[in-house]
């Protein structure tokens, strides 16, 4: 009975640890000028909300690996405006970043596993913008797969 219940608990812990994990897989804030932005998208629920909310928001940036089409995370993203300061600057938690940001130029870099991309993009005053970053990874080839990481 004492191994069924211990078994029990260790199983109601990892199911909570994991829900702990999946809750704060969306990362939300605000950038050094209260811009919103959100990041995230590991897994189908948490694509569908932040597709759901991608109208809020200026810039879509979206993070995949080349050859598979795989979702990759943990992508660095710097973008900066037409000044060239830095509005954003961070590691992203999920193939999606969505972001508010003024119309204007920005120059977006994405670096992921000693690669680095950059391109230049204009959001117009009410307009929406989505970039794609594509890199050479070993990611799964079936994209779901690769999302539910």
């Amino acid at each position: 009975m004492k191994q069924t219940s211990f078994a029990f608990h260790c199983a109601i812990a990892a199911l909570c640890a994991l829900s702990a994990v999946t809750v704060q897989a969306v990362t939300r804030g605000n950038t050094a000028e209260g811009r919103a932005f959100v990041s995230g998208g590991v897994g189908e629920e948490e694509a569908r909300q932040l597709q759901a909310e991608r109208a809020r928001y200026s810039l879509s940036v979206r993070t995949a690996a080349k050859r598979s089409g795989a979702f990759l995370a943990d992508v660095h993203i710097r973008i900066r405006n037409a000044a060239q300061t830095t509005v954003f600057d961070q590691d992203l938690d999920g193939p999606w970043l969505m972001i508010d940001l003024p119309g204007g130029r920005y120059e977006v870099e994405a670096r992921f596993a000693g690669q680095s991309q950059r391109q230049v993009t204009t959001i117009a005053l009410q307009g929406h913008q989505q970039l794609d970053f594509r890199f050479a990874s070993d990611a799964d080839t079936d994209p779901s797969k690769a999302a539910a990481r």
